[in-house]
Order: C-alpha cells, then sequence, then structure tokens
C-alpha cells in the first residue's frame, strides 16, 4: 500500500509532466503561427506610345504579381509574374483592320523590347498592392486571353461579340467589375488610356493603399534595366 506522500508525489510528477507537454504544445502552437506562409498581391500599369503618338505605336499593359513568403521581409518573398498584353500575333497593329484576327497575350519583357524597338516611350504607373480579389479576376482574364477564344482587334465592338473580340486596352480594363467598355472608349489610347485605367481603380476598391508603390517589385523582376518613366496620379 502505497504512503499518502508517495501518491501525491505521483500526482506532482504526472501533473508536471502534462503541463509540461502543455507548455510544448503551446510552443510549437505560437511558432507555427509565426511562421506561417504570407501571400500578398501587387499590380502596375504601363503605356507606351512613339513621339508624335500613332495610333500603331501605342500600346496599354499591365503585370500582377503573387507574392509568397514567411516573416516581414516581404521583399525577399517568392514572386510569381503574370502578364496582360495583349497583340496581334503578327506584332503589327493595324488601326484601320475591321477583321478580327488572332491575338497573343505577350510576356512583360518581350512587350517591353517591343515598345524599345518600335521608339516608344514606356510609361509605368505602381506597381500597386491590391486585394486577392482584383488579383483573381486578373487571372481569370489571362487564362480567358490564353485559352484562343478571343481575337484582337484594334478598335474592338463595345457589344456584339464584345467578349470575343479585344484591343490592348479593354484587354486589362474588362476586369473591371464595376464598370463596361464604354468608360473605357478608344478616345483615349496609349498613355492617356494607361492612366484612365489607373484614375479608376484609384476611385474604386482595386488598389490597397493607393498612395504607396512598390518598387522593390520592379527590381526584383530586372525591370531597373529598361528606360522606364514611372508616373503618379495626381
Amino acid at each position: 500500500m502505497k504512503s499518502k506522500y508517495c501518491q501525491n508525489s505521483l500526482s506532482f510528477r504526472r501533473g508536471g509532466f502534462l503541463l509540461g507537454l502543455g507548455i510544448i504544445f503551446s510552443l510549437t502552437a505560437v511558432c507555427a503561427l509565426s511562421e506561417a506562409e504570407t501571400t500578398r498581391y501587387f499590380a502596375s500599369i504601363f503605356g507606351s506610345e512613339s513621339k508624335p503618338k500613332k495610333a500603331k505605336l501605342t500600346h496599354t499593359f499591365a503585370y500582377v504579381v503573387k507574392a509568397t513568403g514567411t516573416g516581414e521581409g516581404i521583399e525577399n518573398y517568392t514572386l510569381e509574374l503574370d502578364t496582360i498584353s495583349w497583340m496581334p500575333a503578327a506584332m503589327v497593329i493595324k488601326p484601320h483592320r475591321f477583321i478580327p484576327e488572332e491575338g497573343v497575350n505577350m510576356k512583360l519583357k518581350d512587350t517591353l523590347k517591343w515598345a524599345l524597338e518600335t521608339d516608344q516611350q514606356i510609361m509605368q504607373w505602381g506597381p500597386y498592392e491590391i486585394p486577392e480579389a482584383s488579383y483573381s479576376r486578373a487571372m481569370n482574364r489571362i487564362a480567358e486571353l490564353d485559352s484562343g477564344k478571343v481575337k484582337y482587334q484594334c478598335i474592338d465592338p463595345l457589344f456584339f461579340r464584345a467578349r470575343r473580340v479585344s484591343d490592348c486596352i479593354h484587354g486589362v480594363s474588362d476586369m473591371d467589375p464595376s464598370a463596361g467598355r464604354f468608360r473605357y472608349l478608344l478616345i483615349r489610347f496609349g498613355e492617356d488610356a494607361s492612366r484612365h485605367i489607373v484614375s479608376r481603380a484609384f476611385s474604386s476598391s482595386v488598389l490597397i493603399d493607393p498612395e504607396k508603390t512598390h518598387p522593390w517589385i520592379n527590381q526584383r523582376l530586372g525591370l531597373d534595366q529598361f528606360p522606364i518613366v514611372h508616373k503618379q496620379l495626381p
């Protein structure tokens, strides 16, 4: 028969063991929480045009970036880049062609090189942080353009076949959940069209803290090797 002292000692040891396990599990949970993976999203709008401006030598395009990692050093997160740069597959813009043609969604650096090779000045707004919903809309639009179901036309329709035919401007602006193509009429093209898209984003919930830009993304993407003019809305 165990003494009362032994029983109390055994209970104390059991209690201490359980307390130790509780502390270990708590510390493990805190560490797991502190090291949880974080995902943030960013976007930037570009415009390019020749001097003097010619419709066949203008372009509107954009990129979206998914940044994933742990800790506060977001500049070191892993980046996933996707681009909306809707162009004719033949790489020759024909403003007076009213028959849709095959289109291609170009990569970002290929777009920048094309603009420079055709003596265009490149303007950029952002990069801005965006909510996940805006990123998802961009990825859906990219999938739509890459599907082969959308044709290119420099002056595209506003109603009939509107989702099946697109110019470069509507390649980007069709992501706008609150406005159709009448908000993005082709009275604007090149820099003016791109600025208008950004101004629409400023006045909606598309951007997170629109007054703040994230130039480190350009550096990570190697865009500082290109002569890009960085713009801000007044």
